[in-house]
């Protein structure tokens, strides 16, 4: 009877740890792989390394803050409801983009990006042809 007692509180004490461990461990696995939408201006693109960033107002205090992330190869990219690439995104752009945020790593990836721009925000083709094409001094 005594054996039979012992093993009981051991196999309660296992199920607390490991409740315990559970509910430690949980929340940053379920927050790592949560879809979050945020809407800003793109402030920074590198297509080479696909990564990009976005200011965007704080939900908590209002203020300015950036977001940095990778943009994966298989990212859909909308602009102006037409299928898009990274290399067409430029700063200043608006725009409304979802991911997920690993709190511990740090890490933020897009999964969609929908771009909305304005008729005088050119595309970056047409930038950079025009700021190549320029002599220097013109303006």
């Amino acid at each position: 009877m005594r054996k039979y007692q012992i093993w009981i509180l051991v196999a309660l004490a296992v199920i607390v740890v490991v409740t315990t461990i559970a509910v430690a461990v949980l929340p940053d696995i379920i927050s790592a792989y949560k879809v979050r939408s945020v809407e800003g201006t793109i402030t920074f693109v590198d297509v080479a390394s696909r990564h990009a960033s976005l200011e965007v107002r704080s939900p908590k205090d209002g203020h300015l803050v950036e977001i940095s992330g990778v943009v994966p190869e298989d990212c859909p990219i909308l602009i102006n409801g037409r299928k898009g690439s990274l290399a067409e995104v430029v700063t200043g752009d608006r725009a409304a983009v979802s991911g997920t945020w690993n709190k511990k790593t740090r890490e933020v990836r897009a999964i969609s990006v929908d771009i909305r721009r304005t008729s005088g925000t050119p595309a970056r083709g047409a930038a950079e042809s025009a700021s190549e094409t320029r002599p220097a001094g013109a303006s």
